[in-house]
């Protein structure tokens, strides 16, 4: 672009200028090197509630150095049609130190909690409590970022996850995770990038093209 209309303008000053219009949400950066002008300036922030702030309290302060995160499956209500009535706290570590967070919470006085749970477990426990807390394994190079010291997914793994992860998430299946990523995608500002390379990794990225191409209405070729 910048060879076409601004031939002269050094490329070090192009890439600060793309940089400012990012940082003030003039432009979306939907891929890698590809951007749109912004039709919003919306970045998602979920409400960060004391379990999340507690139990990331408690993983930082005895394992300061792990990757981990947390968050809740409620945070898809905002997006959704029919509301879930239970809530399942995630809690996503390193897989060698599941069982050490397990018992680091439970140790502390928090209840329903429960490690890499199967189909049984969901279905004879989790799904009848008003709340639940699960370990898991969080998935290398996930797309994460902090707020208000508790680290959390980006929006891009949380719906990639919505799809992945149907036990965890099954109060939103069917049409309704179809439907919350469509909200979420006109709502908020979502890489397309990212959202596929943390798919790849999931192994789901051909799922995930499918679905953002066919209900979703994404150009195949911002999916590359």
């Amino acid at each position: 672009m910048k060879d076409r209309f601004l031939p002269d303008l050094k490329e070090t000053t192009f890439r600060w200028y793309v940089y400012e219009l990012k940082k003030y949400g003039v432009l979306d950066s939907v891929k890698r090197g590809v951007y749109k002008i912004s039709e919003n300036n919306a970045v998602y922030a979920p409400l960060i509630e004391k379990i999340h702030k507690k139990i990331s309290n408690l993983i930082s302060t005895e394992y300061p150095d792990v990757s981990y995160c947390v968050w809740s499956s409620n945070w898809f209500n905002q997006f959704s049609v029919h509301q879930a009535s239970g809530n399942i706290v995630i809690v996503e570590v390193e897989k060698d130190l599941m069982l050490s967070i397990f018992y680091l919470l439970s140790d502390k006085g928090l209840e329903n909690i429960y490690i890499n749970p199967d189909k049984k477990t969901y279905d004879t426990y989790i799904s009848k409590n008003k709340e639940s807390i699960i370990v898991k394994q969080l998935v290398t190079k996930s797309p994460l970022k902090q707020i208000k010291n508790v680290k959390t997914p980006k929006i891009e793994k949380m719906l990639v996850d919505l799809i992945s992860d149907t036990e965890t998430f099954i109060s939103y299946q069917g049409y309704e995770s179809i439907t919350i990523l469509k909200n979420a995608f006109k709502e908020y500002q979502i890489n397309f990038t990212t959202m596929i390379n943390y798919s790849r990794r999931r192994k789901m990225d051909n799922m995930i093209k499918n679905i953002l191409e066919k209900e979703v209405k994404i150009s195949e070729d911002l999916l590359k």
